[in-house]
């Protein structure tokens, strides 16, 4: 049996959007760092590279997790973000649900698709339903603030450091509902909370998905419709300043269609993302790029582990973890050092979104 079974106990206590009495905290212990995937039905979780077996374990009976529709997972320090038509938050610590929002008339969300814990007790989710960002109070479960990022925007991703949040507005199918703005919001001011619209950046078509590090670097998707391809656009990278909006430089990746997911390794030097023909590699500052691997997906992640190159010797690389949307419930990892996909993680349903705690 694998040794995290026995980090978990049947938990089935689900929080309320209303103020009840105060539940005692259980005292369980969380399985820790690793890779969380959350799938169609479950939440999972595996641990490489020790994972002899390369089983999963689905940890959402031990939760008490249930949900409809899951869209994304995040990870804020000891916290669970997990996103799906509604908003559950699990203290990794002791796997106990700290909170349920539900989507509904008393809370006003419609079609959330991603939620980021930005200090003093305050998520920011941005929600497709009606194109704003709404600023929930966990102590209340009340919006205190929402935002606008424009009409039928369709805001998907949210990115944050420091006191500056950026939502990426990643727009439709056609030429008459894409969309090609970001906007930030600043959060905080010294020590005061705030939620205020502080500007809007053009970049290219459907900006899809970001990474806040030394610049903001921005993958923006293009039109792309896979049942129409008449009128699809090219996928593009654009690296923006994030502090005057100003846009540094940017490339148009010719022939890249759909690109999403985009990661960067542990130094800044390259980027990772999927695109409608496989996995490509963007460097930086040089924003040359080539495709890597020949794969249908549309998330990846990042993780630095040792591999044997001998029987007595080993090397550290970054791992690469995709799904496969033709192999809808696998996860790939593959190797760049090597050029080949090294493992598989099978699921018991389709893979959704994943997220490294620990990296």
């Amino acid at each position: 049996m694998n040794k995290w079974l026995t980090c978990f106990f049947c938990l089935s206590i689900i929080i309320s959007c209303s103020t009840e009495e105060e539940s005692e905290v259980p005292s369980l212990v969380g399985p820790g760092d690793g890779l969380y995937i959350l799938c169609e039905n479950n939440v999972s979780f595996y641990a490489p590279p020790n994972n002899n077996s390369n089983d999963p374990i689905d940890i959402t009976s031990q939760i008490g997790l249930s949900f409809n529709n899951p869209k994304k997972i995040r990870i804020t320090s000891n916290k669970m973000y997990v996103t799906s038509n509604k908003i559950d938050i699990v203290n990794l610590n002791n796997l106990f649900i700290e909170n349920s929002i539900s989507g509904n008339s008393f809370n006003g969300l419609i079609n959330p698709t991603d939620c980021q814990y930005l200090d003093y007790g305050r998520i920011f989710v941005t929600d497709r339903g009606d194109s704003k960002v709404k600023v929930i109070d966990l102590t209340t479960n009340d919006i205190t603030t929402i935002i606008e990022t424009g009409d039928s925007t369709k805001p998907n991703f949210i990115v944050n450091k420091f006191w500056r949040a950026y939502v990426l507005n990643s727009g439709g199918q056609t030429s008459s509902k894409k969309d090609t703005t970001i906007v930030s919001i600043d959060y905080k001011d010294g020590l005061v909370p705030i939620a205020d619209f502080s500007g809007e950046v053009i970049v290219g078509d459907n900006p899809s998905s970001a990474v806040f590090s030394d610049q903001l670097k921005v993958l923006c998707k293009g039109i792309y419709n896979i049942n129409n391809n008449s009128n699809d656009s090219e996928s593009s990278f654009y690296v923006v300043n994030p502090w005057d909006h100003y846009v540094i430089s940017s490339v148009n990746l010719n022939n890249v269609y759909n690109a999403q997911s985009l990661v960067e390794n542990y130094n800044g030097s390259a980027l990772f993302f999927t695109a409608s023909d496989g996995i490509y590699r963007i460097y930086y500052p040089s924003l040359s790029y080539s495709k890597i691997l020949d794969l249908q997906t549309n998330k990846i992640a990042l993780n630095v582990e040792k591999y044997y190159d001998t029987d007595t010797t080993f090397v550290y690389t970054e791992m690469i973890y995709s799904n496969d949307l033709n192999n809808p419930n696998s996860i790939y990892k593959y190797n760049p050092f090597l050029d080949s996909i090294t493992d598989t993680i099978t699921f018991s349903s389709n893979v959704i979104d994943f997220i490294f705690r620990g990296n």
